[in-house]
Formats: C-alpha cells, sequence, structure tokens
C-alpha cells in the first residue's frame, strides 16, 4: 500500500486552497450581465443619446477596458459637479461613487434605481482597474449602463442648474 509523506500532504493542501482562492476570485470579478440589464431598463433615459455615448467611446479607444474606465470619469465628474452646485461642499473630490451617490439620494435628486446602478458600476470600475479580468462581452454591457447613467444624469445635471440659474 503507498504511504503519503508530509510533503505529498502539505502539496495537495496547498493545491486544494489555491484552487478554491482562484474560483472565489473568477466568482467575485466575474460580472452579471443580467444584473446590468436590469439596472439599465429600470433607468429612464433617451436611449438613442446613451447609445450614441458608448459607440463613441467605444470608437475612441480600441480596448473597450480603456473606453470604460474614461466614461467612469465623465460620471464621476459628473456626480461631484452635481454635489458641490447643490451642497456648495468643495471636498467632493475626495469622496467615493457611493458617498456622491448617497449625498445625492438624500437630497432627492437621484431615486433608488440611480444609486444601485452607481454603485453597481463602481464595483466593475474597481474590478476593471485593480483585476483587470472582464470579458469583451461584459465591457460592452457595462459601458451601456455607464452610457445611460451619463445620459440620465446629464439631463439632470441641466435641469438642476436652469432651476438654480
Amino acid at each position: 500500500m503507498p504511504r503519503l509523506d508530509v510533503q505529498t500532504l502539505l502539496s495537495a493542501g496547498f493545491s486544494l486552497i489555491s484552487t478554491a482562492v482562484a474560483w472565489l476570485v473568477y466568482r467575485r470579478t466575474r460580472i452579471d450581465t443580467k444584473q446590468l440589464r436590469i439596472l439599465i431598463e429600470r433607468l429612464d433615459v433617451n436611449r438613442i443619446k446613451a447609445d450614441a455615448i458608448a459607440e463613441k467611446a467605444l470608437t475612441r479607444s480600441e480596448d473597450r477596458r480603456i473606453a470604460l474606465l474614461e466614461l467612469y470619469e465623465r460620471l464621476q465628474a459628473i456626480l461631484r459637479k452635481m454635489v458641490e452646485g447643490t451642497t456648495m461642499r468643495k471636498d467632493s473630490h475626495r469622496m467615493t461613487m457611493g458617498q456622491l451617490s448617497g449625498v445625492l439620494f438624500d437630497q432627492g435628486k437621484i431615486d433608488r434605481n440611480v444609486v444601485d446602478a452607481i454603485r453597481y458600476v463602481a464595483r466593475i470600475r474597481d474590478t476593471v482597474a485593480h483585476v483587470g479580468m472582464i470579458s469583451d462581452r461584459e465591457a460592452i454591457a457595462a459601458l451601456d449602463l455607464i452610457a445611460y447613467l451619463l445620459e440620465r444624469l446629464s439631463a439632470l445635471s441641466s435641469r438642476n442648474l436652469t432651476e438654480r440659474g
């Protein structure tokens, strides 16, 4: 009967642990495209304008992940501008996307669907920026969601400026 030595047992144990960690990383970084579609459907936007935003981002950059990060930065800039315009806060550059959306939600400027979509986009952005492992299909779905958010928030931001002026 074959005998197992300590080194073989340790090797097998570490193999199991590394497999479990790899599976967890995969599950954590996987983007739920069904959830993306649900969030997009909940946003009441001009779909033609939102599609044009996503298409323009894709034509500027060959890499869909870079296009996604660029649109995310635009989204973040709009949220910061909205927070600074409605609260007179000048520290919005230190706030996370979750904090920015929370401030705007508390003021009634955005609804729960927009907050949920922003937080989901922030999670996707973190995955792209820190792990970089998303498929082209996932990147396109995420681009769509960001474009829809940009269209919705641009309309809200314009309305807020005209109401104040």
